[in-house]
Parts: structure tokens; C-alpha cells; sequence
């Protein structure tokens, strides 16, 4: 519920490009932490840090194979291979169009816009690319998810999370 929203901000702030690369260090990091995690509790604070939801059940799975021959150490530092290749990776990952536009920088919205058509095989849409003052003004905002419209999903999102 929390890191959802967080990462939304983030992401709508600054682009999803910088914040999914700022997310996989942090994972990396704590993750790596956990690795030297003295005690059970210092385990729990520091997984507790890395907002982690969608490798759990991976992480399950890699538990199965390595707890046997390298114990809990090595399974929480072969856990962040992943997140540091994606890092890695994460160069070469495009900016929205949305955020581009929204951020100043039409001809890099409308380049992705062309890429994304070459690669359907379809060809661009005719038009202008026009971007609302409103979503300029108030990317990001935390407040915005619980307009009635929006509401009732944000929260049910809450919860399911």
C-alpha cells in the first residue's frame, strides 16, 4: 500500500525510468544488508526496507535450491543478482511519452511515440501531441488518488496490498 503509492509518486514526479532504477539499488542494497544480518530481527528491518512483494514467492523457490549448501547468507546475496542486472539494464529502458511530454520535451515523447509504432508495424497517428496544463502542474501528488472518481480503487489497492 505504501511503496505503491511512493513509487507512483516518484515515478510520475521524475519519470519511471529514474525511479525503477532508484527501487532496484535500494533492493539491491537492503537486500544486500540482509545479507550480514547479525540477528532475526535486523532480517525482518532490513527486508522490511526493500518494500518487497513481487519476488516473494522467487524468492521461495531460490531459497529451496541454495539454503541447503550456502545457508540464509548466501541466500539473500545471490537475491540482489537480479536487481543489479536490471540496474544495469534499466540504461536502456525508455522515458514515457507521457512524462516527456508533461516535462517539457515533445520531440522525445513524440520519438518514443514512433518507436513504439515501428515496432507495432503500424504507422504514427496523425495529430498534435497536446498535453493538459492540469497534469503539468500537479504530477505526483499523493492527495490526487482519493478524488471520488478515484477513491474507492485507491483504497480497495490499499488493501489488496
Amino acid at each position: 500500500m505504501l511503496s505503491s503509492a511512493f513509487w507512483g509518486h516518484l515515478s510520475d514526479k521524475y519519470g519511471r525510468k529514474r525511479s525503477l532504477r532508484l527501487a532496484a539499488v535500494m533492493l539491491a542494497y537492503w537486500g544486500l544488508l540482509s545479507a550480514f544480518a547479525p540477528t532475526y530481527s535486523w532480517i525482518v528491518l532490513l527486508r522490511g526496507l526493500c518494500f518487497w512483494a513481487v519476488g516473494a514467492c522467487a524468492e521461495v523457490i531460490l531459497a529451496l535450491w541454495v539454503m541447503p549448501h550456502l545457508g540464509w547468507n548466501g541466500l539473500l546475496a545471490l537475491s540482489i543478482i537480479p536487481l543489479v542486472l536490471f540496474v544495469i539494464v534499466c540504461e536502456w529502458l525508455p522515458e514515457s511519452a507521457r512524462f516527456d511530454a508533461t516535462s517539457g520535451d515533445s520531440e522525445k515523447a513524440l520519438a518514443t511515440l514512433q518507436k513504439i509504432a515501428d515496432e507495432n508495424g503500424k504507422p504514427m497517428l496523425l495529430g498534435r501531441l497536446i498535453v493538459d496544463d492540469v497534469a503539468q502542474m500537479n504530477r505526483g501528488r499523493i492527495r490526487d488518488l482519493l478524488v471520488q472518481d478515484l477513491k474507492w480503487t485507491t483504497l480497495l489497492l490499499w488493501f489488496i496490498w
